[in-house]
């Protein structure tokens, strides 16, 4: 068993995947055979071990054909969120993400401050000036804030299309 950062019930669903591959001692075969050497055998050891609370988006988007992307987001206390989707659903580009058209369409319609004021309270200013760096192309999300995020933009939608 891997030695482990956080406790057992503070790793995401994904983490829990990984870790059980690491406890069949089966990491390094996984990293050849399905991850084309990408990352190496220590990142995906940290990313398993709470090391790294949220993986790279790089990193959720290789491991699509195994995780589901929403799986990196939500603890196993927390369950499952939605029903797994087609493959061919999923972008690996959030430009085309559902949640990024609609953060575009309230920024368009000039109501993105108001989606912020009633959403984030006195964060507003903060959450508002990084969806304008994002919707600019200025700056990407990361999964860090996708996590933050996640009772007010479903997880999901930041990986999916229409």
């Amino acid at each position: 068993m891997a030695k482990l950062y956080v406790d057992r019930s503070e790793l995401s669903l994904g983490q829990l995947y990984l870790l059980d591959i690491c406890d069949k001692r089966k990491i390094t075969e996984f990293w050849n055979e399905k991850l084309n050497q990408q990352f190496s055998v220590g990142y995906l050891m940290k990313v398993a071990t709470g090391k790294y609370i949220t993986p790279s988006l790089n990193f959720i988007y290789s491991m699509l054909t195994y995780v589901e992307p929403t799986d990196w987001f939500y603890l196993k206390t927390e369950g499952k969120k939605g029903e797994p989707l087609p493959k061919e659903r999923y972008v690996t580009d959030i430009t085309k993400s559902l949640n990024f058209k609609k953060l575009k369409q309230l920024r368009n319609n000039k109501l993105l401050g108001k989606f912020c004021t009633e959403n984030f309270g006195d964060k507003s200013l903060l959450y508002l000036q990084n969806f304008g760096h994002l919707l600019d192309g200025r700056n990407i999300i990361s999964p860090a804030l996708i996590r933050k995020l996640k009772d007010v933009l479903p997880v999901i939608n930041w990986f999916i299309a229409e």
